[in-house]
């Protein structure tokens, strides 16, 4: 009888619990065979944002992986498998009349098809042990980058993280400009860079009081400096953009 794989939420609480197993000696087949998974799909990850949370667990015990990290991996390569056709296809439905110069560049939030310009998007969680932000870049209709990271600091705020995570967004849209200019299609104006915490776009817009986020306001230094150079801009999304990553509703794929 074949044994039973994770899935759905049984298999984000799974991956949620995952902590680094004490290493004593060599490590086990089991462990071996875990890390042989994760390795291989590291590779797959990059054309499948649907594994990055995933992923991103299974990496951070890979030095030392517990029992349960094998179960885990297991169902992240029989994820992959089932989503083995879907791949990353630019352009979209209205490709054909992108290409002919009708381009939309109002973004309504992440429920509908990636835009045809350059655009980003950034979210964060916050709670405790498990601070994580994730950012998906798309342009041409698809995604382009994503990452799912940990926060690395110690935070007293899910405004704080979502400004971390925003002005990493901020650092990627400038590399990704850079891209386009030496591919001869540079941006035709600012970058939309989406994020779902009104306090988070109010601060980094200037249009709200920072009384009570005034102890991190330098983590807005750098991305207001490209506002105001005009690399990007900040706007607030509609939708729920949990880092799952692939954000859910974004449209990696089309």
């Amino acid at each position: 009888e074949r044994p039973t794989l994770l899935s759905g939420r049984r298999l984000a609480v799974a991956a949620d619990s995952l902590k680094l197993a004490d290493r004593d000696g060599k490590l086990t087949p089991q462990q071996v065979r875990a890390q042989s998974i994760i390795g291989h799909l590291k590779f797959v990850e990059r054309v499948q944002p649907k594994l990055c949370l995933v992923l991103h667990r299974l990496s951070c015990v890979m030095s030392a992986p517990p029992p349960a990290a094998y179960d885990v991996a297991r169902a992240a390569l029989n994820m992959a498998y089932e989503q083995r056709d879907d791949g990353i296809t630019y352009g979209g439905p209205r490709a054909v009349a992108e290409l002919q110069g009708h381009m939309q560049a109002h973004i309504a939030g992440l429920d509908s098809h990636a835009p045809a310009d350059l655009a980003a998007a950034a979210d964060a969680t916050w709670n405790g042990d498990l601070d994580l932000y994730g950012i998906v870049l798309t342009c041409f209709g698809a995604a382009v980058y994503h990452c799912t990271k940990k926060v690395g600091l110690i935070v007293d705020s899910s405004h704080e993280c979502e400004a971390i995570a925003t002005a990493k967004a901020g650092e990627h849209v400038s590399y990704a400009r850079v891209v386009l200019l030496a591919l001869g299609a540079p941006p035709a104006g600012p970058t939309v860079i989406l994020s779902d915490n009104k306090a988070n776009v109010l601060v980094a817009n200037n249009a709200m009081s920072a009384s009570r986020s005034r102890h991190f306001l330098r983590r807005y230094h750098t991305l207001q400096r490209r506002m105001a150079e005009g690399e990007c801009r900040v706007v607030k999304q509609t939708t729920s953009c949990p880092p799952t990553f692939s954000p859910s509703g974004s449209r990696a794929t089309s």
